[in-house]
């Protein structure tokens, strides 16, 4: 690439980065042939979360480039809740989780004058949002056809704006394809890159199980940011629009104990057993709980507090307020009625 063609601002390309391989590879591979390139990673509330400084000083290095992090809003819960592409297997919006993130990444790349955006994307690698016929219509739905590059896979799709004009020659562009992955490996062993994420390792709305959760978050009105982190912990019971979180074991625990002490001025409670070990819980009630409720959930965390025998006191703290009461063990039934 002719400097010339270089941003003034110093990025020609944004990569939107998810830290896997293949994000690492297309990003890589577009630095390796002289192009400046700012790697954004988006703050996505299902995905892994912030990387540590090691992290980021690695991708640095395995990517070529400088690495930032972008937190998402709220309008990204509302295509959860509402995709207007419907989802996929699970609870995973794809088309739409795509389109929002070619349109943050597109922003990223105005504001630093570079003139399109890199993805790790590959044809036929996911059966929902990577078919070719996807890509291409995420490309004609975006609003930027024409400036969304897929280095890896670009030989299987048709010409963009970005080779067209002359700023990228599409023969140092590469055609992978399929669900194999061995040119990645490949091409990772010519780059010296010996470390990377699982590519199993992804969004947990593909999972059938948090899926379930992330639906009664839904139907209960409380999906938000503070809900989907008490979700990825313990077993969860939803009663009307209350949910319920029971920690597995002492990590649980302590997870649920953080998320309660740094957000206890929100529709958030904390139950814990007295006298004897046993889990913590929390739960979210938007339009406020009952003594009858309190009672309920109460009976959820003694019937997995074996140490009680079945019945025994609890702190219940809610609204920064603590009250001690006994509760009796709910049954197999009403724990079986409630459980997500």
């Amino acid at each position: 690439m002719e400097d010339s063609a270089r941003s003034e601002k110093g990025y020609d390309l944004v990569s939107l980065f998810s830290g896997g391989l293949d994000s690492i590879l297309a990003t890589r591979l577009m630095s390796e042939a002289g192009y400046s390139i700012l790697a954004v990673k988006m703050l996505l509330p299902f995905y892994p979360g912030r990387f540590s400084k090691v992290v980021k000083q690695y991708f640095h290095k395995a990517a070529g480039c400088d690495v930032v992090e972008l937190p998402v809003g709220e309008d990204y819960l509302e295509l959860v809740r509402s995709p207007s592409f419907g989802y996929g297997k699970n609870a995973n919006p794809c088309l739409d989780c795509r389109l929002y993130i070619y349109k943050k990444g597109w922003e990223v790349a105005e504001s630093v004058g570079a003139r399109g955006i890199i993805t790790g994307e590959v044809v036929g690698q996911r059966p929902f949002s990577q078919r070719r016929d996807a890509l291409v219509f995420l490309d004609k739905r975006s609003g930027i056809e024409g400036r969304i590059l897929r280095p890896l896979t670009a030989g299987n799709l048709p010409e963009t704006e970005l080779e067209s004009s002359g700023f990228v020659k599409r023969e140092a562009l590469l055609d992978i394809q399929g669900r194999g992955r061995s040119r990645q490996f490949e091409l990772a062993k010519e780059f010296g890159i010996k470390d990377f994420l699982n590519p199993a390792g992804g969004c947990l709305l593909t999972d059938p199980r948090f899926a379930r959760r992330v639906f009664a978050l839904i139907e209960s009105g409380n999906l938000n940011f503070l809900a989907i982190d008490i979700a990825k912990f313990g077993r969860m019971f939803k009663i009307n629009n209350v949910i319920l979180s029971v920690a597995r074991d002492k990590r649980e625990s302590d997870e649920l104990d953080s998320i309660y002490n740094v957000e206890k001025e929100k529709n958030i409670g904390h139950i814990e057993c007295l006298r004897y070990p046993g889990p913590s819980a929390v739960f979210l009630a938007p339009s406020g709980v009952s003594e009858k409720m309190l009672k309920l959930l109460s009976s959820i965390v003694v019937r997995f507090s074996p140490k009680l025998g079945g019945k025994g006191e609890v702190l219940l703290s809610v609204g920064g307020q603590d009250n001690v009461i006994f509760a009796t063990a709910a049954d197999n039934a009403t724990i079986e009625e409630h459980r997500i």
